[in-house]
Protein backbone atom coordinates (compact mmCIF):
# COMPACT_ATOMS: atom_id res chain seq x y z
CA UNK A 1 0.00 0.00 0.00
CA UNK A 2 1.17 3.61 -0.40
CA UNK A 3 3.53 4.84 2.30
CA UNK A 4 1.79 6.51 5.29
CA UNK A 5 2.31 10.19 6.01
CA UNK A 6 4.14 12.00 8.84
CA UNK A 7 7.10 9.63 8.97
CA UNK A 8 4.96 6.51 9.21
CA UNK A 9 2.99 7.50 12.32
CA UNK A 10 -0.38 7.65 10.58
CA UNK A 11 -2.35 4.61 9.39
CA UNK A 12 -3.58 4.05 5.88
CA UNK A 13 -7.21 4.54 4.89
CA UNK A 14 -9.23 1.82 6.66
CA UNK A 15 -12.42 2.36 4.65
CA UNK A 16 -14.06 -0.87 3.44
CA UNK A 17 -15.24 -0.81 -0.19
CA UNK A 18 -17.93 -3.00 -1.77
CA UNK A 19 -15.46 -4.66 -4.15
CA UNK A 20 -11.78 -5.19 -4.77
CA UNK A 21 -9.86 -5.61 -8.03
CA UNK A 22 -6.26 -6.82 -7.94
CA UNK A 23 -3.92 -7.19 -10.90
CA UNK A 24 -0.51 -8.86 -11.05
CA UNK A 25 1.44 -7.44 -13.98
CA UNK A 26 3.90 -9.43 -16.06
CA UNK A 27 5.76 -8.73 -19.25
CA UNK A 28 3.36 -10.77 -21.42
CA UNK A 29 0.13 -11.13 -19.47
CA UNK A 30 -2.00 -9.73 -16.63
CA UNK A 31 -3.62 -11.80 -13.87
CA UNK A 32 -6.87 -10.18 -12.70
CA UNK A 33 -8.86 -11.06 -9.58
CA UNK A 34 -12.19 -9.53 -8.52
CA UNK A 35 -13.46 -9.99 -4.95
CA UNK A 36 -17.00 -9.10 -3.89
CA UNK A 37 -18.26 -9.67 -0.31
CA UNK A 38 -21.38 -11.79 -0.05
CA UNK A 39 -22.34 -11.92 3.61
CA UNK A 40 -19.55 -13.71 5.45
CA UNK A 41 -18.05 -15.07 2.23
CA UNK A 42 -16.11 -13.62 -0.67
CA UNK A 43 -17.03 -14.27 -4.29
CA UNK A 44 -13.90 -14.62 -6.41
CA UNK A 45 -13.65 -14.14 -10.17
CA UNK A 46 -10.35 -14.54 -12.03
CA UNK A 47 -9.17 -13.80 -15.53
CA UNK A 48 -5.80 -13.90 -17.28
CA UNK A 49 -5.35 -11.81 -20.42
CA UNK A 50 -2.45 -11.41 -22.81
CA UNK A 51 -0.71 -8.10 -23.16
CA UNK A 52 -2.59 -6.95 -26.26
CA UNK A 53 -4.72 -3.85 -26.48
CA UNK A 54 -7.98 -5.50 -27.64
CA UNK A 55 -7.77 -7.97 -24.73
CA UNK A 56 -6.96 -5.24 -22.21
CA UNK A 57 -10.08 -3.29 -23.19
CA UNK A 58 -12.18 -6.46 -23.12
CA UNK A 59 -10.86 -7.25 -19.64
CA UNK A 60 -12.01 -3.84 -18.41
CA UNK A 61 -15.55 -4.56 -19.64
CA UNK A 62 -15.38 -8.02 -18.03
CA UNK A 63 -14.63 -6.47 -14.63
CA UNK A 64 -17.48 -3.97 -14.95
CA UNK A 65 -19.86 -6.78 -16.00
CA UNK A 66 -18.87 -8.91 -12.97
CA UNK A 67 -19.58 -5.99 -10.66
CA UNK A 68 -22.97 -5.30 -12.26
CA UNK A 69 -23.97 -8.94 -11.73
CA UNK A 70 -23.48 -8.33 -8.02
CA UNK A 71 -25.52 -5.14 -8.09
CA UNK A 72 -22.52 -2.80 -8.12
CA UNK A 73 -22.80 -0.19 -10.84
CA UNK A 74 -19.41 1.49 -11.33
CA UNK A 75 -18.56 3.97 -14.04
CA UNK A 76 -15.32 3.15 -15.94
CA UNK A 77 -13.69 6.39 -14.81
CA UNK A 78 -14.44 5.54 -11.14
CA UNK A 79 -13.23 1.91 -11.22
CA UNK A 80 -10.74 1.23 -8.42
CA UNK A 81 -8.01 -1.38 -8.88
CA UNK A 82 -4.63 -2.20 -7.37
CA UNK A 83 -1.62 -3.34 -9.37
CA UNK A 84 1.63 -4.96 -8.24
CA UNK A 85 4.29 -4.15 -10.76
CA UNK A 86 7.95 -3.36 -11.29
CA UNK A 87 9.25 -1.17 -14.06
CA UNK A 88 6.62 0.04 -16.51
CA UNK A 89 4.67 -3.19 -17.09
CA UNK A 90 1.54 -1.69 -15.53
CA UNK A 91 1.33 1.28 -17.88
CA UNK A 92 -0.51 -0.34 -20.86
CA UNK A 93 -3.30 -1.58 -18.59
CA UNK A 94 -3.58 1.77 -16.80
CA UNK A 95 -3.83 3.57 -20.12
CA UNK A 96 -6.44 1.12 -21.38
CA UNK A 97 -8.56 1.15 -18.20
CA UNK A 98 -8.09 4.73 -16.94
CA UNK A 99 -10.06 4.65 -13.67
CA UNK A 100 -8.36 5.02 -10.27
CA UNK A 101 -5.38 2.67 -10.02
CA UNK A 102 -3.16 2.05 -7.00
CA UNK A 103 0.31 0.88 -8.10
CA UNK A 104 2.43 -1.08 -5.63
CA UNK A 105 6.14 -1.83 -6.05
CA UNK A 106 7.03 -4.61 -3.57
CA UNK A 107 10.37 -4.41 -1.82
CA UNK A 108 12.10 -6.48 0.81
CA UNK A 109 13.64 -5.02 3.95
CA UNK A 110 16.83 -6.73 5.02
CA UNK A 111 17.51 -7.36 8.68
CA UNK A 112 20.29 -5.29 10.21
CA UNK A 113 22.79 -5.94 12.98
CA UNK A 114 25.32 -3.90 14.90
CA UNK A 115 28.47 -3.67 12.81
CA UNK A 116 31.69 -1.67 13.23
CA UNK A 117 35.17 -1.87 11.76
CA UNK A 118 36.57 -2.54 15.23
CA UNK A 119 34.36 -5.58 15.78
CA UNK A 120 35.15 -6.93 12.30
CA UNK A 121 38.89 -6.56 12.82
CA UNK A 122 38.69 -8.35 16.16
CA UNK A 123 36.70 -11.19 14.65
CA UNK A 124 39.19 -11.62 11.79
CA UNK A 125 42.10 -11.57 14.19
CA UNK A 126 40.51 -14.37 16.21
CA UNK A 127 39.94 -16.41 13.06
CA UNK A 128 43.55 -15.87 11.99
CA UNK A 129 44.72 -16.94 15.43
CA UNK A 130 42.81 -20.21 15.23
CA UNK A 131 43.76 -20.89 11.58
CA UNK A 132 40.13 -21.08 10.48
CA UNK A 133 40.76 -20.17 6.82
CA UNK A 134 43.21 -21.74 4.41
CA UNK A 135 45.69 -19.74 2.37
CA UNK A 136 44.21 -17.98 -0.64
CA UNK A 137 45.41 -18.41 -4.22
CA UNK A 138 46.51 -15.15 -5.85
CA UNK A 139 45.84 -14.92 -9.57
CA UNK A 140 48.80 -14.22 -11.81
CA UNK A 141 48.98 -11.39 -14.35
CA UNK A 142 48.22 -13.92 -17.08
CA UNK A 143 44.89 -14.70 -15.37
CA UNK A 144 44.15 -11.13 -14.31
CA UNK A 145 44.12 -9.85 -17.89
CA UNK A 146 41.27 -12.11 -19.11
CA UNK A 147 39.47 -11.43 -15.84
CA UNK A 148 39.55 -7.71 -16.53
CA UNK A 149 38.45 -8.26 -20.13
CA UNK A 150 35.61 -10.63 -19.22
CA UNK A 151 34.47 -8.30 -16.46
CA UNK A 152 34.50 -5.34 -18.83
CA UNK A 153 32.43 -7.30 -21.33
CA UNK A 154 29.94 -8.16 -18.59
CA UNK A 155 29.63 -4.47 -17.70
CA UNK A 156 29.10 -3.54 -21.35
CA UNK A 157 26.48 -6.24 -21.81
CA UNK A 158 24.72 -5.05 -18.65
CA UNK A 159 24.79 -1.44 -19.89
CA UNK A 160 23.40 -2.48 -23.25
CA UNK A 161 20.67 -4.48 -21.53
CA UNK A 162 19.78 -1.50 -19.34
CA UNK A 163 19.48 0.74 -22.39
CA UNK A 164 17.29 -1.82 -24.15
CA UNK A 165 15.10 -2.11 -21.06
CA UNK A 166 14.83 1.68 -20.85
CA UNK A 167 13.65 1.85 -24.45
CA UNK A 168 11.09 -0.85 -23.74
CA UNK A 169 10.01 0.93 -20.54
CA UNK A 170 9.62 4.24 -22.35
CA UNK A 171 7.54 2.52 -25.02
CA UNK A 172 5.34 1.09 -22.28
CA UNK A 173 4.81 4.58 -20.87
CA UNK A 174 2.90 5.33 -24.06
CA UNK A 175 1.12 1.98 -24.07
CA UNK A 176 3.23 0.21 -26.71
CA UNK A 177 3.74 -3.52 -26.10
CA UNK A 178 6.15 -4.25 -28.93
CA UNK A 179 8.75 -5.55 -26.48
CA UNK A 180 6.76 -8.80 -26.28
CA UNK A 181 7.87 -9.75 -29.79
CA UNK A 182 11.49 -10.28 -28.79
CA UNK A 183 14.65 -8.43 -27.78
CA UNK A 184 14.31 -4.68 -28.22
CA UNK A 185 17.62 -4.43 -30.04
CA UNK A 186 16.75 -7.36 -32.32
CA UNK A 187 16.22 -6.75 -36.01
CA UNK A 188 12.43 -7.11 -35.89
CA UNK A 189 11.58 -5.10 -32.76
CA UNK A 190 14.10 -2.34 -33.43
CA UNK A 191 12.84 -1.93 -36.99
CA UNK A 192 9.23 -1.74 -35.75
CA UNK A 193 10.11 0.87 -33.11
CA UNK A 194 12.06 2.98 -35.57
CA UNK A 195 9.26 2.78 -38.15
CA UNK A 196 6.66 3.78 -35.57
CA UNK A 197 8.82 6.67 -34.32
CA UNK A 198 9.29 7.89 -37.88
CA UNK A 199 5.84 7.25 -39.38
CA UNK A 200 3.55 7.05 -36.34
CA UNK A 201 2.24 3.66 -37.51
CA UNK A 202 3.43 0.20 -38.54
CA UNK A 203 2.23 -2.25 -41.14
CA UNK A 204 2.97 -5.34 -39.08
CA UNK A 205 2.04 -6.23 -35.48
CA UNK A 206 -0.13 -3.14 -35.12
CA UNK A 207 -1.96 -4.77 -32.20
CA UNK A 208 1.11 -4.18 -30.03
CA UNK A 209 0.97 -0.40 -30.49
CA UNK A 210 -1.42 2.09 -28.93
CA UNK A 211 -2.74 5.22 -30.62
CA UNK A 212 -0.28 7.49 -28.79
CA UNK A 213 2.62 8.84 -30.83
CA UNK A 214 6.15 9.15 -29.54
CA UNK A 215 6.84 12.79 -28.70
CA UNK A 216 9.85 14.72 -30.11
CA UNK A 217 11.76 14.81 -26.82
CA UNK A 218 11.42 11.05 -26.44
CA UNK A 219 12.64 10.55 -30.02
CA UNK A 220 15.86 12.37 -29.15
CA UNK A 221 16.37 10.09 -26.14
CA UNK A 222 15.75 7.03 -28.30
CA UNK A 223 18.33 8.18 -30.85
CA UNK A 224 20.90 8.56 -28.07
CA UNK A 225 20.09 5.10 -26.74
CA UNK A 226 20.37 3.45 -30.17
CA UNK A 227 23.66 5.22 -30.83
CA UNK A 228 25.10 4.04 -27.52
CA UNK A 229 23.82 0.48 -28.10
CA UNK A 230 25.64 0.36 -31.44
CA UNK A 231 28.81 1.70 -29.81
CA UNK A 232 28.61 -0.93 -27.07
CA UNK A 233 28.19 -3.69 -29.65
CA UNK A 234 31.41 -2.62 -31.36
CA UNK A 235 33.20 -2.37 -28.00
CA UNK A 236 32.04 -5.86 -27.04
CA UNK A 237 33.40 -7.28 -30.29
CA UNK A 238 36.76 -5.62 -29.61
CA UNK A 239 36.92 -6.92 -26.02
CA UNK A 240 36.07 -10.46 -27.17
CA UNK A 241 38.78 -10.48 -29.83
CA UNK A 242 41.40 -9.20 -27.34
CA UNK A 243 40.43 -11.78 -24.73
CA UNK A 244 40.47 -14.68 -27.19
CA UNK A 245 43.91 -13.65 -28.46
CA UNK A 246 45.34 -13.35 -24.95
CA UNK A 247 44.02 -16.76 -23.88
CA UNK A 248 45.08 -18.47 -27.10
CA UNK A 249 48.62 -17.07 -26.90
CA UNK A 250 49.10 -18.05 -23.25
CA UNK A 251 50.26 -21.36 -21.76
CA UNK A 252 48.04 -23.02 -19.15
CA UNK A 253 49.02 -25.53 -16.47
CA UNK A 254 47.14 -28.84 -16.47
CA UNK A 255 47.50 -32.30 -14.90
CA UNK A 256 51.01 -33.50 -14.19
CA UNK A 257 52.48 -30.01 -14.22
CA UNK A 258 52.58 -29.87 -18.00
CA UNK A 259 51.53 -26.79 -19.95
CA UNK A 260 49.25 -26.60 -22.99
CA UNK A 261 48.34 -23.86 -25.43
CA UNK A 262 45.24 -21.81 -24.83
CA UNK A 263 43.83 -22.45 -28.30
CA UNK A 264 43.81 -26.23 -27.79
CA UNK A 265 42.35 -25.84 -24.30
CA UNK A 266 39.53 -23.63 -25.61
CA UNK A 267 38.67 -26.19 -28.31
CA UNK A 268 38.41 -28.98 -25.75
CA UNK A 269 36.29 -26.93 -23.35
CA UNK A 270 33.88 -26.13 -26.18
CA UNK A 271 33.17 -29.84 -26.65
CA UNK A 272 31.21 -29.87 -23.38
CA UNK A 273 27.44 -29.54 -24.11
CA UNK A 274 26.21 -25.95 -23.83
CA UNK A 275 29.69 -24.45 -23.51
CA UNK A 276 30.50 -21.85 -26.14
CA UNK A 277 33.62 -19.86 -26.85
CA UNK A 278 32.85 -17.10 -24.37
CA UNK A 279 31.80 -19.45 -21.56
CA UNK A 280 35.15 -21.19 -21.98
CA UNK A 281 36.91 -17.81 -21.73
CA UNK A 282 35.10 -16.95 -18.49
CA UNK A 283 35.92 -20.41 -17.15
CA UNK A 284 39.65 -19.99 -17.78
CA UNK A 285 39.65 -16.42 -16.45
CA UNK A 286 37.98 -17.36 -13.17
CA UNK A 287 39.51 -20.81 -12.59
CA UNK A 288 43.05 -20.01 -13.73
CA UNK A 289 45.28 -22.83 -12.50
CA UNK A 290 43.10 -25.95 -12.46
CA UNK A 291 45.64 -27.89 -10.39
CA UNK A 292 44.88 -25.77 -7.32
CA UNK A 293 41.64 -27.78 -6.97
CA UNK A 294 42.48 -31.30 -5.77
CA UNK A 295 38.91 -32.53 -6.31
CA UNK A 296 36.01 -31.43 -8.56
CA UNK A 297 33.81 -30.94 -5.49
CA UNK A 298 36.13 -28.17 -4.34
CA UNK A 299 35.71 -26.43 -7.68
CA UNK A 300 31.92 -26.83 -7.38
CA UNK A 301 32.11 -25.15 -3.99
CA UNK A 302 34.21 -22.34 -5.51
CA UNK A 303 31.49 -21.86 -8.12
CA UNK A 304 28.72 -21.73 -5.48
CA UNK A 305 27.30 -25.14 -6.39
CA UNK A 306 27.98 -26.83 -3.05
CA UNK A 307 24.86 -26.54 -0.86
CA UNK A 308 25.37 -26.42 2.88
CA UNK A 309 23.03 -28.32 5.17
CA UNK A 310 21.92 -27.02 8.54
CA UNK A 311 21.71 -30.03 10.87
CA UNK A 312 20.32 -30.16 14.40
CA UNK A 313 19.87 -33.36 16.45
CA UNK A 314 20.80 -35.41 13.41
CA UNK A 315 18.09 -33.84 11.22
CA UNK A 316 18.47 -31.47 8.31
CA UNK A 317 16.84 -28.18 9.34
CA UNK A 318 17.87 -25.96 6.44
CA UNK A 319 19.54 -25.98 3.04
CA UNK A 320 21.78 -23.01 2.35
CA UNK A 321 23.52 -22.20 -0.91
CA UNK A 322 27.00 -20.76 -0.71
CA UNK A 323 27.65 -17.62 -2.71
CA UNK A 324 30.80 -18.71 -4.49
CA UNK A 325 32.18 -17.01 -7.59
CA UNK A 326 29.23 -15.13 -9.08
CA UNK A 327 30.76 -14.69 -12.55
CA UNK A 328 31.67 -18.36 -12.85
CA UNK A 329 28.26 -19.42 -11.58
CA UNK A 330 26.52 -17.14 -14.07
CA UNK A 331 28.55 -18.59 -16.95
CA UNK A 332 27.68 -22.15 -15.89
CA UNK A 333 23.99 -21.32 -15.65
CA UNK A 334 24.00 -19.81 -19.12
CA UNK A 335 25.75 -22.92 -20.43
CA UNK A 336 23.12 -25.13 -18.80
CA UNK A 337 20.30 -23.18 -20.44
CA UNK A 338 22.01 -23.47 -23.80
CA UNK A 339 22.56 -27.20 -23.36
CA UNK A 340 18.97 -27.94 -22.30
CA UNK A 341 17.48 -25.85 -25.12
CA UNK A 342 19.57 -27.69 -27.72
CA UNK A 343 17.24 -30.18 -29.47
CA UNK A 344 20.14 -32.48 -30.44
CA UNK A 345 19.92 -35.83 -28.57
CA UNK A 346 22.42 -36.15 -25.75
CA UNK A 347 22.48 -38.44 -22.73
CA UNK A 348 24.25 -35.70 -20.79
CA UNK A 349 21.56 -33.06 -21.35
CA UNK A 350 18.69 -35.57 -21.32
CA UNK A 351 19.61 -36.35 -17.73
CA UNK A 352 18.20 -33.03 -16.56
CA UNK A 353 15.00 -33.55 -18.59
CA UNK A 354 14.62 -36.95 -16.98
CA UNK A 355 15.25 -35.41 -13.56
CA UNK A 356 12.32 -33.06 -14.10
CA UNK A 357 10.10 -35.76 -15.57
CA UNK A 358 10.53 -38.42 -12.90
CA UNK A 359 10.38 -36.20 -9.79
CA UNK A 360 7.02 -34.77 -8.83
CA UNK A 361 8.52 -32.13 -6.56
CA UNK A 362 11.51 -31.30 -8.82
CA UNK A 363 11.12 -27.84 -10.26
CA UNK A 364 13.05 -26.68 -13.27
CA UNK A 365 15.25 -24.46 -11.11
CA UNK A 366 16.35 -27.40 -8.95
CA UNK A 367 17.10 -29.52 -12.01
CA UNK A 368 19.15 -26.74 -13.64
CA UNK A 369 21.23 -26.36 -10.48
CA UNK A 370 21.92 -30.08 -10.46
CA UNK A 371 22.84 -29.87 -14.15
CA UNK A 372 25.19 -26.94 -13.48
CA UNK A 373 27.05 -29.05 -10.92
CA UNK A 374 27.45 -31.85 -13.45
CA UNK A 375 28.60 -29.37 -16.06
CA UNK A 376 31.17 -27.96 -13.64
CA UNK A 377 32.59 -31.43 -13.01
CA UNK A 378 32.73 -32.17 -16.73
CA UNK A 379 34.64 -28.94 -17.37
CA UNK A 380 36.99 -29.77 -14.51
CA UNK A 381 38.13 -33.04 -16.07
CA UNK A 382 38.27 -31.62 -19.60
CA UNK A 383 40.43 -28.75 -18.33
CA UNK A 384 42.60 -30.93 -16.06
CA UNK A 385 43.39 -33.49 -18.75
CA UNK A 386 43.10 -31.14 -21.76
CA UNK A 387 41.07 -33.69 -23.70
CA UNK A 388 37.66 -33.52 -25.42
CA UNK A 389 34.47 -34.24 -23.52
CA UNK A 390 33.51 -37.93 -23.53
CA UNK A 391 29.76 -38.46 -23.29
CA UNK A 392 30.17 -42.24 -23.06
CA UNK A 393 31.11 -41.83 -19.41
CA UNK A 394 27.55 -40.75 -18.61
CA UNK A 395 24.86 -43.38 -18.30
CA UNK A 396 22.73 -43.30 -21.45
CA UNK A 397 18.97 -43.21 -21.29
CA UNK A 398 16.77 -45.98 -22.61
CA UNK A 399 16.94 -46.48 -26.35
CA UNK A 400 14.05 -47.90 -28.33
CA UNK A 401 15.88 -51.20 -28.73
CA UNK A 402 16.25 -51.66 -24.96
CA UNK A 403 12.57 -51.86 -24.05
CA UNK A 404 9.55 -53.64 -25.59
CA UNK A 405 7.33 -51.74 -27.97
CA UNK A 406 3.86 -52.41 -26.56
CA UNK A 407 0.65 -50.73 -25.50
CA UNK A 408 0.30 -49.16 -22.07
CA UNK A 409 -2.06 -51.98 -21.00
CA UNK A 410 0.78 -54.49 -21.47
CA UNK A 411 3.27 -52.62 -19.24
CA UNK A 412 1.97 -54.10 -15.99
CA UNK A 413 0.58 -50.95 -14.42
CA UNK A 414 -2.45 -50.87 -12.14
CA UNK A 415 -5.74 -50.08 -13.92
CA UNK A 416 -5.87 -46.61 -12.37
CA UNK A 417 -2.35 -45.69 -13.50
CA UNK A 418 -2.99 -47.08 -16.98
CA UNK A 419 -6.17 -45.00 -17.19
CA UNK A 420 -4.30 -41.81 -16.13
CA UNK A 421 -1.63 -42.39 -18.76
CA UNK A 422 -4.24 -42.97 -21.46
CA UNK A 423 -6.05 -39.75 -20.56
CA UNK A 424 -2.77 -37.93 -21.16
CA UNK A 425 -2.41 -39.51 -24.61
CA UNK A 426 0.32 -41.94 -23.54
CA UNK A 427 -0.97 -45.05 -25.28
CA UNK A 428 2.31 -46.88 -25.96
CA UNK A 429 5.52 -47.70 -24.14
CA UNK A 430 7.39 -45.29 -26.42
CA UNK A 431 5.14 -42.40 -25.44
CA UNK A 432 5.40 -43.31 -21.73
CA UNK A 433 9.21 -43.44 -21.81
CA UNK A 434 9.43 -40.12 -23.69
CA UNK A 435 7.14 -38.51 -21.11
CA UNK A 436 9.12 -40.04 -18.25
CA UNK A 437 12.26 -38.33 -19.53
CA UNK A 438 10.26 -35.20 -20.27
CA UNK A 439 7.28 -33.74 -18.42
CA UNK A 440 5.41 -36.73 -16.97
CA UNK A 441 5.35 -35.26 -13.46
CA UNK A 442 3.71 -32.09 -14.81
CA UNK A 443 0.83 -33.85 -16.58
CA UNK A 444 -2.69 -33.87 -15.07
CA UNK A 445 -3.25 -36.69 -12.59
CA UNK A 446 0.33 -38.00 -12.70
CA UNK A 447 1.16 -38.03 -9.02
CA UNK A 448 3.73 -39.93 -7.00
CA UNK A 449 2.02 -43.32 -7.51
CA UNK A 450 2.10 -42.95 -11.30
CA UNK A 451 5.71 -41.75 -11.30
CA UNK A 452 6.84 -44.62 -9.06
CA UNK A 453 5.23 -47.29 -11.23
CA UNK A 454 6.64 -45.86 -14.44
CA UNK A 455 10.07 -45.44 -12.82
CA UNK A 456 10.00 -49.08 -11.64
CA UNK A 457 9.20 -50.24 -15.19
CA UNK A 458 11.99 -48.11 -16.69
CA UNK A 459 14.52 -49.34 -14.12
CA UNK A 460 13.53 -52.92 -14.84
CA UNK A 461 14.15 -52.41 -18.56
CA UNK A 462 17.55 -50.81 -17.85
CA UNK A 463 18.60 -53.89 -15.86
CA UNK A 464 17.17 -56.35 -18.39
CA UNK A 465 19.37 -57.48 -21.32
CA UNK A 466 18.61 -56.03 -24.75
CA UNK A 467 16.02 -57.93 -26.80
CA UNK A 468 17.39 -58.44 -30.32
CA UNK A 469 14.86 -58.65 -33.12
CA UNK A 470 14.97 -61.79 -35.24
CA UNK A 471 13.88 -62.30 -38.80
CA UNK A 472 11.22 -64.84 -37.87
CA UNK A 473 9.85 -62.65 -35.08
CA UNK A 474 9.16 -59.14 -36.36
CA UNK A 475 8.38 -56.38 -33.86
CA UNK A 476 4.79 -55.83 -32.90
CA UNK A 477 3.12 -53.10 -34.90
CA UNK A 478 2.13 -50.45 -32.41
CA UNK A 479 0.32 -47.29 -33.33
CA UNK A 480 2.02 -44.25 -31.70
Amino acid sequence: MPSPNNGGHEQHDRKVYPYGVGIDCHSKFFEICVLVPQGADLTTSRLRVNGEWPQLRAANQWVLTILRRHGIDVRPEELRYTLESTGQYHMPLCLAWKGRPSIINPSDTAATRRKTDVLDAGKLALQSLTGLWRESWIATAQVQEPRVLTLQRAHLIAERTRLSNRINGDMLRFGHLVGQLGPVRGKLVRALIEDFCREGRVGLYAQYFSDQRILPGVLVVFEQHWRRIDEITREVELIESLCLKQISDSAWTVEGGRTVGGAALLRNLETVPGVGRWTACVWLAEVGDITRFSHPNKLCAYAGLDPSLGVSAGKVTSRLKRKGNARLLGALRNAVRAAVSNPAPSSFTAWVRGYIGRHVDAGKSKALKAMARRLCKALYYVHLRCEPFNEAKYRPLLSESSYPQCSVDEMGFTPRVAQILKKNGLLTSKRVVEAFYGDLARRPGCGSSTIKQVAAWVNQQQRAPARPQTADRPPKDVTH
